[in-house]
């Protein structure tokens, strides 16, 4: 399942998905993390945010920049 999943995550890298922001990450290399409307809590993954800047609770646009096994990586898009 993990090779799936891995390989399918390596295709968004490049896109900008719209992600709700969750809450504060409490990872350091991070600020971030929310979901994608396809993200069910506790069984998707999530996607990092790395830069940016917004409130819990924001829908913003991320651009994805990493893929990992079942998490993605990526930075807010600035208006």
């Amino acid at each position: 399942h993990d090779a799936i999943s891995e390989g399918l995550l390596k295709d968004f890298i490049g896109q900008t998905l719209e992600v709700i922001i969750e809450s504060k990450s409490e990872d350091e290399a991070f600020l971030f993390e929310g979901r994608t409307r396809f993200d069910a809590p506790d069984i998707d993954g999530l996607v990092f945010i790395k830069k940016g800047r917004a409130e819990i609770g924001d829908i913003v646009q991320v651009r994805i920049e990493e893929s990992l096994i079942h998490d993605l990586i990526g930075d807010i898009v600035e208006k």
